[in-house]
């Protein structure tokens, strides 16, 4: 599907509608790289780890295993929030705390499904986080291979424009 793959030390944006893989695709993504003896960091803002577990196993992806290893890690990135934070406030604790996991378990794979939660989904603040994943990771972690997961409309009016290194855009076909 992807012609061989995504190059390692990118940030890669993975955009479509909801329920067409863009997660399974992000569980393979974290699978192959546990099999390559590589640590991955899971941030999200949808579900508990036990669920998104769960969930994967249902789909194929058992990585309990990885979890119990201290090879996968999954973060609910909205326990990071401070209460009442600016956007320069929120960006700078989530980052901190991202910075931190990534040097202590020596992350390699990054993935962000979905980036933000979807009460705080604000153009102005997507954008902060999007190039303070750029500025920020790609610095200070440049063996850092990361995927950003985003849901439709908001991909659609960000296409092309985001700091990123490659865009995979799924679609429905007829």
């Amino acid at each position: 599907l992807l012609s061989g793959g995504v190059p390692k030390r990118t940030i890669t944006t993975i955009s479509g509608p909801i329920g067409l893989g863009k997660t399974c695709m992000a569980w393979q993504f974290m699978k192959k790289g546990l099999y390559a003896d590589e640590k991955v960091l899971l941030m999200t803002a949808k579900d508990s780890p036990e669920c998104l577990l769960q969930t994967a196993a249902e789909l194929g992806y058992d990585l309990g295993w990885a979890l119990d290893q201290s090879r996968l890690f999954i973060v609910d990135w909205r326990s990071v929030l401070p209460e009442g934070a600016f956007v320069a406030d929120l960006v700078q604790a989530f980052f901190t705390r991202i910075l931190v996991l990534i040097k202590e378990n020596e992350i390699k794979r990054l993935v962000f499904d979905p980036l933000m939660p979807i009460s705080t989904v604000g153009t102005s603040m997507e954008l902060s986080f999007f190039y303070a994943i750029r500025d920020q990771l790609s610095e200070r972690c440049p063996d850092l291979t990361t995927w950003v997961l985003l849901m439709e409309p908001f991909s659609d009016m960000m296409i092309g424009s985001l700091p990123f290194d490659s865009w995979i855009s799924l679609a429905w076909k007829e």
